[in-house]
């Protein structure tokens, strides 16, 4: 027996059929995953951060300073430095790059993770060697 009789005989179909179909459950259940990934972190980080991992004496305190940002944004980057001054008082003079992060989305900077990875490469934002940072303007 060859060919199509075969694979009749051996319930081909079938077994063909419900690969396709765990296959396409382990697609749907993966994009899924992927696509919840974002608050499955914001998840992991709030239970982190209140589960003390950070002590509460050692966060910043960060106050709610209405910043006003330019039309257009330079292109130069210590201009753009010049504009996270505010920034960097509310945060200190050493401050770890997530708390940057986050209040410059607070405040609804432009690109931020591009402008601080363009600082950092110019050393306006320099490491002080135990996971936290400074600015050397």
């Amino acid at each position: 027996m060859n060919g199509f009789e075969a694979i009749n005989q051996a319930n081909g179909w079938s077994i063909a059929f419900l690969g396709a179909g765990i296959v396409f459950s382990g697609l749907v259940v993966l994009s899924t995953a992927i696509s919840q990934l974002k608050k499955i972190i914001a998840f992991l980080e709030s239970k982190l951060m209140n589960g003390n991992v950070i002590p509460p004496s050692t966060r910043p305190k960060l106050s709610k300073k209405i910043i006003r940002l330019p039309a257009v944004w330079p292109n130069d980057i210590r201009e753009a430095a010049k504009l996270y001054t505010p920034l960097f008082e509310q945060l200190g003079s050493s401050f770890q790059l997530a708390d940057l992060y986050r209040l410059s989305g607070e405040h609804n900077y432009p690109h931020p993770h591009l402008t601080i990875k363009h600082m950092r490469e110019a050393e306006i934002i320099i490491p002080t060697g135990d996971g936290s940072f400074s600015v050397t303007q």
